[in-house]
């Protein structure tokens, strides 16, 4: 394996490892400092913020798939300035409409938490276009470098609000916008030559942008639907105490999607660079490699079941979702760092959003059913999990399909299903991890073994 590709594993795996702790140590103190109800209104902000992303219109994700292939010292320079102003300005406009929206119609005690929302919203997109120009043309040592830093500050600033007892929503929520700000900033003296310079906007070049990715942005921001319109239905159909133990569950499982996400970097840049012809026999060797590896990582849950009840005891019984839908961090692990860059890798967009689509139909079927039937919040974390087996089985057909693979790898499946199975009976019957935890590391061990060869050829 080459050095740089070294180095960039290593900084993308220390920063996302970094990130999870942080985040872990954030989400598990929050709860222990805020009451119930200002935990409620904080948790709001956090399931809305993510949906933040459409509000670029794919222009983002147009950009990433036009120069993904790009490395930083061929970017035309003078066109990415012109980017970068048209994005800012852009941003700008949003957070103008949205907040003159909020104004106008909000009326409930959750106004404010949408104010913040319309200003970190433009925050949030334009640090993720510079971390996206980071991360396509390789600078990955960068980019991790730029989220530790990152890190240790919000961390810092946390920690000087939890030693001042600081026990409202608003203060907390002041901190994520300065943080915002502060990793905003680190991205643009790092990107410092897509900013200042000449620009030459191209209107042709913008709207290319927006029309190559707007089915990449629909589908990313119907995949965050799927994963969180199980909490938007609790948010709205159960009272407050309900959905702060629902959102403490989900703040446990959304933990493993940001590390997936954070190694999710490392995919595209080096996808885009292999040759087509060889992406079916990647593509089954990634399968294999990120299903044990998952598998093996959901061993960890119970460190933080530990952890909640010596610090958070009144949070406990949220752990009967956690242990529900964390399993469905296998399933959206497959689909985003392999299926949905295989279909960005093919151009095949339409097809990525077809599927997404396809899923969010499934999702809120299942959680209506859920609902109208059972009328508990452990009927939709259910309905959640089988929605994403579903999700999970269609998406990898449709690859399979797309590469034109005859082969579904059953038997991979098969024992998918039947470790997941081991899982459960775990945390629900035999309150004891180690069947599971012993089959999980006999399993990583031999695919590590099988296809350490051909996983070193893929990034090198």
């Amino acid at each position: 394996m080459k050095n740089d590709t070294k180095s960039n594993s290593i900084w993308t795996i220390i920063s996302g490892l970094f990130s999870l702790f942080v985040s872990g140590v954030i989400g598990l103190a929050i709860p222990m400092i805020l009451e119930v109800q200002e935990y409620s209104l904080y948790q709001t902000y956090q399931l809305y913020i993510i949906f933040g992303g459409l509000f670029h219109f794919g222009f983002i994700n147009g950009v990433y798939l036009k120069y993904g292939d790009k490395d930083y010292n061929n970017l035309p320079y003078s066109i990415f300035r012109g980017f970068t102003k048209y994005l800012i300005y852009l941003q700008i406009i949003v957070q103008i409409i949205l907040i003159t929206i909020v104004m106008i119609f909000v009326v409930s005690d959750k106004k404010l938490v949408f104010v913040y929302l319309a200003i970190n919203i433009g925050l949030v997109n334009i640090s993720c276009y510079f971390s996206l120009i980071t991360q396509f043309t390789k600078r990955f040592v960068i980019d991790g470098k730029i989220q530790l830093v990152s890190s240790f500050v919000l961390i810092g600033m946390y920690f000087v609000a939890f030693c001042m007892g600081i026990n409202t929503y608003v203060y907390f929520l002041d901190i994520i916008t300065i943080g915002n700000i502060f990793l905003l900033i680190m991205y643009l003296i790092n990107n410092i030559d897509v900013v200042f310079g000449r620009k030459v906007i191209i209107k042709n070049e913008i709207v290319e942008c927006h029309s190559r990715g707007i089915f990449v942005n629909l589908s990313e921001v119907i995949g965050i639907v799927i994963v969180n319109i199980d909490s938007v239905f609790i948010n709205i159909l159960c009272d407050k105490e309900v959905f702060a133990m629902y959102s403490f569950a989900i703040g446990v499982v959304l933990l493993y999607y940001r590390f997936v996400g954070v190694t999710s970097k490392l995919f595209f840049p080096y996808f885009k660079r292999v040759n087509q012809k060889s992406l079916i026999s990647v593509y089954n060797i990634m399968t294999n490699i990120v299903q044990c590896t998952v598998l093996l990582l959901l061993c960890t849950v119970s460190v933080f079941q530990v952890v909640a009840n010596y610090f958070l005891p009144n949070y406990t019984e949220s752990f009967i979702y956690v242990y529900v839908l964390i399993v469905t961090v296998v399933f959206k692990s497959h689909i985003d760092l392999l299926c949905n860059t295989i279909y960005k890798v093919l151009d095949s967009e339409k097809k990525f959003f077809k599927n997404n689509l396809f899923a969010m139909i499934v999702v809120v079927f299942t959680n209506v059913f859920a609902w109208m039937f059972f009328h508990k919040a452990m009927a939709i974390a259910w309905a959640s999990f089988a929605s994403y087996l579903i999700w999970y089985m269609v998406t990898d057909a449709g690859v399979r399909k797309l590469l034109e693979m005859k082969e579904f790898q059953i038997k991979t499946k098969a024992f998918l299903l039947f470790d997941i199975c081991l899982f459960f009976m775990g945390a629900f019957k035999w309150n004891n991890f180690l069947p599971y935890f012993m089959v999980s590391i006999i399993y990583f061990i031999f695919c590590v073994k099988k296809y350490q060869k051909g996983l070193m050829n893929i990034f090198i």
